[in-house]
């Protein structure tokens, strides 16, 4: 009988994995423009030109070096870079499947173990991540990778692969190092192996004190650009408490829209009031609470699903299997309440799933996928050895490959980055005064229409704005406009012969 129902459960975790895989595919043309920065950087690399957006310029401007290492690698082996960082994505989701449910068997074998995976698969902010090509996959395989050792793994096995996994999380995401302390600290408290401890944390140390002298040797910076471009702030402020405000209703949102994690997190607070819990529900909600604490110290994200709760969805996930497991062992009618709450968690999964908002993500694909189409032949109104002036580097700079971008948002800008300006609590920052101050002989802007049909750049983004408002702006004139959308229009300003 056991034998028997092991082989079922083992038999619906692949059909499950099928299912998922099968719906994610309706959204595998979606792409965001910020991907394609990656893989300029990675075409400058792989052609010797060294990590660089713009040749000469070493600027970190991505959030992942780690990511960037693997697709330079498929890079070098002529994979095409948007179907392997895509596909990477999604063997890399069924890996964090498998391994979310290996832990639930720890916590509680059986049935119910199998709630981790639905909750997963089938929430739609990590299926459509899992097909973005961005590092978000790996840095949640990795995370899931050191609970599975910390919680089953062998002293020996722990001691040299735990600091090494460690060290990966942290040039894999920024808020990594938040995780990585987390996990050290549970270590030490819980664990108490205070030699391999001791050996651990040195490996650690030394890894990332290695990195890091090469990225301030390299760089010139310890940290990636794309922190001060996007996050970048104080810890006191009228700004920086507004932006903790954005981003703890960024969360809040996002259980609105993933309702069946509510429950998980609730949990999670008997978890850190009953301080002698269950040591690996301990681990799994100090994990969830330091990437709780990127979300509210970045101020959330602009991208669409909830980029930022995304990591944290394995993790409630397995929370909730604890849930469940909690449950089981104190409530008198055990089996009713667990399975009522089982069927419940499964049922908002799928409703969440059915009813959530999707025109974004729909508007999303034809928009940057028409730009995909039209950039190609963007290089026949801006020539090689150009500046140009752009508020979206990823798609177009990519294709025009000859050409120097600056990047109006700053990620791949250093001055904009550190000494950009904020419009209210957009995300993005602008300097439009440094921009025109270096004389570009281009400036690509975006229009998006109002109600009344009238194009305007203050639809499109601040930064579009505050750059048509700029003096500078009358020195250039019109050449060229791209209709990419139905209401959306992409336009080449050329600066006049003066």
């Amino acid at each position: 009988m056991i034998i028997k129902r092991t082989f079922t459960l083992n038999l619906i975790l692949p059909v499950l994995i099928t299912v998922s895989l099968y719906l994610c595919m309706n959204f595998f043309d979606w792409v965001i423009d910020d991907l394609y920065i990656y893989f300029r950087y990675v075409d400058n690399f792989v052609s010797g030109n060294g990590i660089v957006f713009n040749k000469g310029e070493y600027v970190e401007g991505f959030s992942s070096f780690l990511w960037f290492i693997y697709l330079s690698l498929c890079g070098v082996l002529n994979l095409p870079l948007e179907a392997s960082a895509k596909y990477s994505g999604l063997v890399l989701s069924v890996l964090n499947t498998i391994i979310a449910y290996r832990i639930s068997s720890k916590i509680m074998p059986g049935r119910f173990a199998l709630i981790a995976p639905v909750m997963m698969l089938f929430s739609l902010p990590y299926m459509l991540w899992s097909i973005s090509g961005f590092e978000v996959m790996l840095y949640i395989f990795l995370i899931l990778s050191s609970v599975l050792i910390v919680i089953s793994g062998k002293s020996s096995v722990r001691k040299i692969m735990l600091p090494m996994l460690l060290f990966l999380i942290t040039i894999t995401r920024p808020e990594g190092i938040l995780t990585a302390a987390a996990i050290i600290a549970f270590v030490f408290f819980y664990k108490k192996e205070y030699s391999d401890l001791r050996f651990m944390t040195l490996l650690f140390s030394s890894l990332l004190l290695l990195f890091v002298l090469f990225r301030i040797l390299y760089f010139g910076d310890i940290l990636p650009n794309t922190y001060y471009a996007k996050i970048g702030h104080n810890l006191l402020g009228n700004y920086e408490l507004r932006s903790y405000k954005n981003g703890f209703m960024y969360f809040v949102f996002f259980l609105k829209s993933n309702p069946q994690f509510i429950p998980a997190v609730m949990f999670s607070i008997f978890v850190i009031i009953k301080a002698r819990h269950d040591r690996a529900m301990t681990l799994l909600v100090i994990i969830f609470a330091g990437q709780l604490m990127f979300m509210i110290f970045s101020g959330g994200d602009w991208m669409v699903q909830y980029r930022f709760a995304v990591p944290a969805i394995p993790i409630l996930a397995i929370i909730s299997v604890g849930l469940l497991h909690s449950l089981a062992v104190t409530e008198r009618r055990r089996e009713f309440a667990v399975s009522v709450l089982a069927i419940s968690i499964c049922l908002i999964t799928a409703i969440s799933l059915k009813y959530n908002d999707y025109t974004i993500i729909e508007r999303e694909i034809t928009l940057w996928n028409n730009l995909k189409s039209i950039a190609p032949g963007m290089n026949e109104v801006i020539q090689g050895g150009a500046l140009a002036a752009s508020g979206a580097c990823g798609i177009m700079p990519y294709y025009m490959k000859d050409v120097k971008f600056i990047d109006m948002v700053g990620l791949t800008d250093r001055v904009i980055a550190k000494n950009g300006n904020r419009s209210g609590m957009w995300f993005e920052k602008s300097l439009p005064a440094y921009v025109y101050s270096l004389n570009p002989q281009w400036i690509i802007m975006w229009k998006k229409s109002n109600n009344g049909g009238e194009y305007e750049f203050r639809n499109a983004a601040p930064v579009y704005y505050e750059m048509s408002q700029s003096p500078g702006f009358s020195n250039y004139s019109l050449q060229r406009s791209y209709d990419v959308l139905h209401d959306v229009k992409i336009e080449f300003y050329k600066l006049k012969d003066i």
